[in-house]
């Protein structure tokens, strides 16, 4: 769009608003700039013409909560410039970011000189944005109450089982020691990686719920980390008739293995349950780019509704699904965040495609052999 067709503009009069249009000054802000902080002096007006700013509040130290989300033809700091006291949250840019921008001296030397009608419209404008930002703010209110019940309910649940799992565990081993054919050992090795995932699940809506992100970081070969990710799905995949197909390089990168294999598993289980009928097939690829490798996963089911796609990646967001806490897509976003990577998807009636986006700052190097690495 160009800048002239701002919403922003159209609270003026035409002369007016060719006026105020003289002041502003494009810019254009890279990726993940924090424009102000939370108590800063007001000094523009922003203008958005394309790309995201997330607004958002910082609850405890490093961890903020969001409270609007701008994109084109929107504007904001408003307020601060109006009434010169410090900015009330922090804004960041989410992608890189084309915008406006009005000095405050002289926009407030503007609206001086302009006719009180313009101050209403202005006035009117501010009271929507405290009514959304308040609506905004009970609804994330109610959101973290959300997340701690389920939290207090998924550590209930380790305590109690994690002496049941133990003993599950044991008799597994124990059947291995005393039967050494390959079929006992397999499924016994199935058995522990099933328990190792019980926990692993119930472990990590805990600590979603506690808001840690935290990764155990190594050195994984991509390749092995998905073969071992397909002999773990290949009985699920089979019952379910979707054939499951990894097509991956040798590429080595320093990540938390446990959390992207878990950030894969809720991925692939949506995958399936997407599936209408059997037949479907699911197919996992990495490549690498210059500044990331991609782990895409693709199937060709129905895709996703339209009416939850904008909310994907928010909690408790599902359809027709029977069980389910609604948590699992909200985890997967969380996991490939504190990997500072990123997430996103392409969706349509002939099916849906996740892609991961890995920064290439975390690869180490790329193997001709993936028998010298050990994940």
């Amino acid at each position: 769009m160009d800048i002239e067709g701002h919403s922003f503009f159209r609270l003026f009069e035409a002369e007016t608003a060719a006026k105020l249009l003289k002041l502003t000054e494009t810019r254009v802000f890279p990726n993940k700039t924090v424009l102000f902080s939370e108590g800063d002096p007001p000094e523009f007006i922003y203008l958005v013409i394309r790309g995201r700013v997330d607004l958002d509040k910082e609850t405890s130290p490093g961890t903020f909560m969001p409270i609007a989300v701008l994109e084109a033809d929107t504007y904001f700091g408003e307020f601060g410039v109006i009434d010169g006291t410090g900015r009330s949250a922090r804004a960041i840019t989410r992608t890189e970011l084309h915008a406006a921008v009005i000095p405050r001296d002289a926009f407030i030397q503007f609206m001086m000189g302009s006719p009180g009608s313009v101050s209403i419209r202005i006035m009117r404008h501010i009271i929507d944005n405290v009514r959304n930002i308040d609506r905004l703010w009970l609804e994330e209110v109610v959101r973290k109450e959300k997340i701690s019940m389920v939290g207090e309910m998924a550590n209930s649940i380790l305590h109690d089982i994690k002496g049941s799992l133990t003993i599950i565990q044991m008799a597994a081993e124990l059947m291995n020691d005393v039967h050494d054919d390959e079929e006992t050992i397999e499924y016994c090795g199935i058995i522990t990686n099933q328990i190792d995932r019980m926990q692993s699940m119930a472990q990590e809506v805990l600590n979603f719920s506690r808001g840690d992100a935290n990764l155990d970081r190594a050195p994984a070969n991509v390749r092995l980390l998905l073969e071992k990710f397909r002999q773990s799905n290949d009985d699920f995949a089979r019952q379910a008739g979707v054939a499951l197909t990894i097509d991956v390089p040798d590429l080595v990168i320093e990540i938390d293995s446990h959390k992207i294999e878990r950030a894969l598993q809720n991925l692939f289980r949506n995958a399936v349950e997407s599936m209408e009928t059997k037949g479907g097939e699911i197919r996992i690829s990495a490549q690498e780019f210059p500044d990331y490798i991609e782990i895409a996963l693709r199937d060709n089911g129905s895709g996703i509704p339209e009416e939850i796609q904008e909310r994907l990646f928010e909690p408790f967001v599902s359809h027709g699904k029977q069980g389910g806490t609604g948590l699992g897509m909200s985890i997967t976003k969380s996991v490939i965040d504190a990997h500072q990577g990123r997430l996103s998807f392409e969706t349509g009636p002939d099916g849906t495609t996740f892609y991961l986006h890995l920064p290439k700052a975390n690869v180490i190097n790329r193997l001709r052999s993936a028998d010298t690495v050990t994940v």
